[in-house]
Formats: C-alpha cells, structure tokens, sequence
C-alpha cells in the first residue's frame, strides 16, 4: 500500500513536471515568435562612450574603432579593444572598404595629420580635411597640404585643381570624384564641373557608371547628374541612385517643410524627414519622417504606427523585410516588420548588414562592450504587415525636370546612357 502511494505521488509528480515543461515551452516559442532573437557572433571589446564620440565599424562590422574627446590630455584611438598611440584630437575615423585598414584625421598641438594604419602619412590643413579608401581597400585618398597648398593626395600623387573637399570612390574602384574650388564645383575622374555657389559631396550610381551631387545657384538648390539638372528647392539632403542606376531620390526642403522628391514625383510633406532608401528590387522606397511631434516611417507611400526617432532603415535583400534602428530616451533597439530586439545603450549597422547566411547583422554596445550579433529575418511576415494598405498614401506631384548641355561634364564614362 505504501509502495503504491509512493509510486502514484511520484507518477503525479511528473505529469505536473510535464505539464509545467509544455507551458514554458510554448511561452519561450511565443516569446520568440513576437521579438527579434540576437544570435552573439563575436565579441568585439571595449569602446568609448560619451557625447564627444567618434565611433567607426568596418563595413562587415567584425571590426570596431572609437574615440572620445577626454579634456585631461591625449586620448587614444580603442581599435579591437587595443589602445592605438593617442592625440589631442580625433575628426574622422573610418575603415577601408575590406575592413584591413584604419584612417582617422587627427591632431597632436596645433599640427593636424592624415594618420593610416597608426602611422602619420602626412600634413593636412585642418580638422575638417577628409579622406576616403576605395571600397577594395587598395587605394587611399586625403586632403593634404603640399607646398603651401591645399590639394588631394591619391596614394601619394597630387591630383588637379586646388580646395579639395571630401573625395568619393565609385563601387568599382576605378574612378575619384571630390569637391573643389573650396565646395564650388566637382572633379570627377579628372574633368571639372562648372562652377556654382556651392555643391555637396558627389555620389556614384551602383553601376559606377553615373555620379551626381547637389548644387547651389542664387540661394536655390537642385540636382545634377551629368549634362541634366532637376529640381528648385530652398534645401536638398544628398542624392539617393534608385537601383535601376537612372532614377534619383533626395529629401528637399520647400519653405518649412521637407519632403522626399523621386524623379518627378513629390511625396507629403513633413516637418523633418531622412534620406530614403530603395528596396534591391527597386519597388519600394522608405524614410523615416516627423510632423507634429510624431515620428514614424513611410514605405512605398504606407504610414507606419508611430515610433521614437528613427536612426537607420534598411531592406533585406529579397525587398520582403524592412528593418529599422529607433532611438528611445538615450538607448536604441532594432525593429523588423513589427517586431522590436532588446534594448541597448546603442545600435549600430554595418555597410554589409545582411550576413553571408542571409541574416540580418549589427552590432550593439552596452556597458562600453561592443558585440556583433545576428538576428533572423521574421519568418511568415514581411514590412507589409506593419505598413497597412490603409496608410497615409503621398500626394504625387508632378514637377518638369530641366536638362541643359553645360561646357563641362561630370559623366563618368563618355557613353550616353
């Protein structure tokens, strides 16, 4: 009798086991299912933090660097957790396009140096001189005071026309473009704009076979890309190429408010909006955007519900997933067709955010400890099922675009395309 009490107890004893087993199960399954889970791939070490930050990820972001201004002497640059030699001052820091190499334009007294994989590789005039690698990692380019004068060193040779600004290389490799004339007109490949009152930083086509920037005539703004320009804005953000390599995107500002302008079509208008980004199958397009103390992201002409500052967007590579970084009360946190990740101190993505796996890659910092993670795209949901059909859709607005011939060209190739 007591056996079978003994046995009956410990039998009850394990159906509840089961039962409780079966319930945790199915909470961490439904746990999972409404959040993004953060696969830890490779600790990255210690970094800097603090409002005079320079930070800088590798475009695989297996690789992080950071500075932080410290008012009690020299600092040095943290690179992969190593102390690198320290400076006064650091303005730029950036990685090559194959994440090997390491610049930053830095200061040491009243000397400031264009410094490249821990060695000063020469002068430059200011804090506000740049420099640039190719996407191979191969070459380099900086500003740098030759002689007295300002010019553009690539791989050492000094390169035409004087007041460089920031130097760009095309996806390929093969072609430079860069301001000049002190931000007055643009080089490209050797061939000089004409001038104007001022341009922003020129930007390649992925096909590296256009290149296109903002210019300023009589306090307007519009877009050039080769002999064609478009566009009459009091403000324009950088252009955005649409993956077909031909269509063009940028935020614009029309009196107060600012607005998304894709080649003649004009979204809403906002009280702020970011720069946009295009699906890799070129049918959607999203940004984030602002009005009335409300903030949220529009995707191919469909509101979202409402969220914090949005400080990244990205697609994945099938165009069926949207991605966004939103910053809450000093901490970030990733988000994906609906579904948010842990909170952190801070997010950051990489050039190359989807893994060679196809997962969804970026890297989170807390407690002044940096880790690459992985996160899977949201599996039977797509962005679509955030940004409802009955979403706020544009005003479309047609807007004539101007071509003229110009003297000179900033065609990258001589091909008519």
């Amino acid at each position: 009798m007591v056996r079978w009490r003994t046995c009956r107890s410990i039998r009850s004893a394990i159906t509840s086991l089961v039962v409780v087993s079966c319930v945790m199960l199915v909470a961490v399954e439904t746990q999972a299912a409404d959040a993004l889970v953060e696969t830890p791939v490779k600790e990255l070490g210690r970094v800097y933090s603090g409002g005079h930050l320079k930070i800088a990820l590798s475009p695989d972001g297996t690789r992080i660097a950071s500075w932080e201004y410290g008012p009690g002497g020299q600092v040095p640059v943290i690179c992969d957790g190593k102390e690198l030699p320290p400076y006064d001052s650091i303005y730029q820091l950036g990685f090559s396009g194959d994440g090997r190499r390491l610049g930053c334009i830095a200061k040491k007294g009243v000397l400031h140096f264009f410094v490249c994989d821990g060695k000063e590789v020469g002068r430059v005039r200011s804090w506000n001189s740049a420099f640039a690698f190719s996407p191979d990692g191969k070459r380099v380019a900086h500003v740098a005071e030759v002689e007295d004068e300002t010019c553009l060193l690539l791989d050492g040779d000094k390169q035409p026309f004087s007041g460089p600004g920031k130097p760009v290389f095309s996806p390929d490799s093969r072609h430079l473009a860069y301001t000049t004339d002190w931000d007055k007109s643009v080089v490209c490949s050797g061939r000089k704009s004409p001038t104007y009152d001022a341009v922003g930083v020129p930007v390649f086509a992925p096909n590296s076979k256009r290149m296109a920037y903002a210019a300023c005539r009589e306090n307007v703004w519009f877009i050039v890309c080769g002999r064609s320009q478009f566009g009459s804005f009091a403000e324009v953000g950088t252009p955005v190429f649409h993956p077909d390599c031909r269509t063009l995107a940028c935020r614009s500002r029309v009196g107060e408010k600012w607005l998304i302008v894709c080649g003649t079509k004009r979204d809403r208008e906002y009280d702020a909006v970011t720069d946009p980004v295009f699906s890799p199958n070129g049918k959607c397009m999203a940004y984030g955007a602002a009005t009335d103390g409300a903030s949220f992201v529009v995707c191919a002409g469909r509101k979202s519900p409402d969220c914090n500052k949005v400080a990244w967007l990205g697609f994945s590579r099938d165009s069926k997933h949207l991605a966004c970084v939103i910053e809450r009360g000093g901490s970030s946190l990733m988000t994906c067709d609906g579904l948010d990740g842990p909170v952190h101190a801070s997010v950051l993505v990489p050039e190359r955010y989807e893994a060679p796996g196809g997962k969804l890659r970026y890297v989170v910092i807390d407690a002044q400890q940096a880790k690459l993670v992985e996160v899977d795209w949201p599996k039977g949901r797509t962005w679509e099922d955030v940004f409802r059909a009955d979403g706020v859709k544009p005003e479309e607005k047609k807007e004539p675009v101007e071509t003229r011939r110009e003297t000179g060209t900033e065609r990258v190739d001589e091909e008519e395309e």
